[in-house]
C-alpha cells in the first residue's frame, strides 16, 4: 500500500478544559479522513482513486499501542447506514459530466458566468488560471435568492473568504477572513500550460487545492452564517485579468445518511485499572518520526482594500451542525514494532 505521513495544525492536539484527557475524533468517509480535536481540523485527506481501501466501509476496529503501558478508551459513532458499500447515485447536473469530470465554461472581466448548481451536501469547484500571469478574481457562491459566500484570490497566494450574516457583520453584513496559502502558494504542474485550482466546500468547512496538496482549510461553525449552507448558484468577477480564464462544477457522490444516534462503544470492558494518560505529553503514543510531507495551511491576514461585489447580504445565524466521527485505525496491526 501506501503511507502517508502528516503533521497536525494549529499546535497539535489539546486537553479537555478541566485538564484531564486528550480527545481525538477521527471522522471518515469514502472521500475523505478527518482528525479532530476540541472542535478544530487538525489534518484533512481527501481519497481519490489512486487510494485503494482507504475508500471502503469498516467492519472492524483493532487497536495497537507502541508506548504507553496503561489503558486506553475507543469508541465508535456512526451516523451511515452500514447496509451497502455502493454509492448513491445522483442524476448528472448541467454543469457536469459523470464520464469526464467538470465541464468547463470560459469567463472573463467582460463576461461573467453564472452557472446553476444542483443543491448538494458536497460541493466541488475547478477553475482553470494561466501559469505565466497573476490574476485577481473572485467566485460567489449563492444560495435561494440571496449570496452565501465568497471565495476571492488576489494572486497565486493571498485571498479572503467571505460569510454573508456570520461574526459581528460589520462587513457588508458578515465576515471575512482573509488569508495566505500554504507553501509557495498556487504552482502548475510540470509541463502544464495552465493552473488548476479545486475548491471543496460542505456545511463544516472549505478547502482550497492545487497539485493534490490542500493550501488552506477553513472550518466552518456556528458563527460563520450562511457559509454553511447549500449552494444553489455560482458567479464569477474578474478584478485583473484581460484574458479567459474557466470554471467548472463537480458534485461529489452522497453516502445516505440517517439521524445520528446514540454513542456506542465496542470496548470490551470498562477502563478502570489505570487512568488515561496525563496531558503533560508523557503518555502519548508515537509511531512514526517528525513528518515533513505535509504542508500547514497558515491564517495569518494581510489587509486588502478589495471594491465588494454588488450583493448586500443581510444578518442572520445558522446553529452548528454536529460531527459524528467513525473512528478508524491509524496504524497496520504487527506484533513487532519496528
Amino acid at each position: 500500500g501506501e503511507r502517508t505521513d502528516f503533521r497536525m495544525l494549529d499546535g497539535g492536539l489539546r486537553c479537555e478544559e478541566d485538564g484531564s484527557k486528550v480527545i481525538v475524533k477521527v471522522d471518515k468517509s469514502r472521500d475523505h479522513v478527518a482528525i479532530l480535536n476540541t472542535g478544530r481540523i487538525l489534518y484533512l485527506q481527501e481519497f481519490g482513486v489512486r487510494d485503494g481501501n482507504c475508500k471502503s466501509l469498516s467492519q472492524e476496529l483493532r487497536t495497537q499501542v507502541w508506548r504507553y503501558t496503561g489503558s486506553l478508551s475507543v469508541g465508535i459513532i456512526s451516523n451511515q447506514s452500514p447496509a451497502t458499500d455502493e454509492p448513491t447515485q445522483i442524476p448528472p447536473t448541467p454543469t457536469s459530466s459523470p464520464d469526464e469530470g467538470a465541464k468547463m465554461y470560459e469567463f472573463s472581466r467582460y463576461e461573467p458566468v453564472t452557472l446553476g448548481v444542483l443543491p448538494n451536501t458536497k460541493e466541488k469547484y475547478e477553475v482553470h488560471l494561466p501559469c505565466s500571469r497573476e490574476v485577481w478574481f473572485k467566485l460567489f457562491l449563492n444560495g435561494d435568492g440571496e449570496q452565501n459566500m465568497h471565495i476571492e484570490l488576489f494572486d497565486k497566494r493571498r485571498g479572503n473568504i467571505y460569510c454573508n450574516k456570520a461574526g459581528a457583520r460589520d462587513w457588508y453584513g458578515g465576515e471575512r477572513t482573509d488569508f495566505r496559502l500554504s507553501g509557495d502558494g498556487l504552482k502548475c504542474e510540470e509541463g502544464e500550460s495552465k493552473l488548476v485550482l479545486n475548491i471543496l466546500k460542505d456545511d463544516k468547512h472549505l478547502s482550497i487545492m492545487n497539485s493534490g496538496l490542500i493550501l488552506y482549510l477553513q472550518q466552518f461553525g456556528a458563527e460563520d452564517g450562511l457559509c454553511r449552507s447549500v449552494t444553489h448558484e455560482l458567479r464569477t468577477q474578474v478584478w485583473r485579468f484581460t484574458g479567459s480564464l474557466s470554471v467548472g462544477i463537480l458534485h461529489e457522490e452522497e453516502t445516505p445518511q440517517t439521524t445520528p444516534t446514540s454513542e456506542s462503544t465496542t470496548h470490551p470492558s470498562p477502563v478502570t485499572s489505570e487512568p488515561v494518560p496525563s496531558c503533560d505529553g508523557t503518555g502519548r503514543a508515537t509511531t512514526n518520526p517528525e513528518p515533513t510531507t505535509t504542508p500547514e495551511p497558515t491564517t495569518t491576514p494581510e489587509p486588502t482594500t478589495t471594491p465588494e461585489a454588488t450583493t448586500t447580504p443581510e444578518p442572520t445565524t445558522t446553529p452548528e451542525a454536529t460531527t459524528t466521527p467513525e473512528p478508524t485505525t491509524t496504524t497496520e496491526a504487527t506484533t513487532t514494532p519496528e
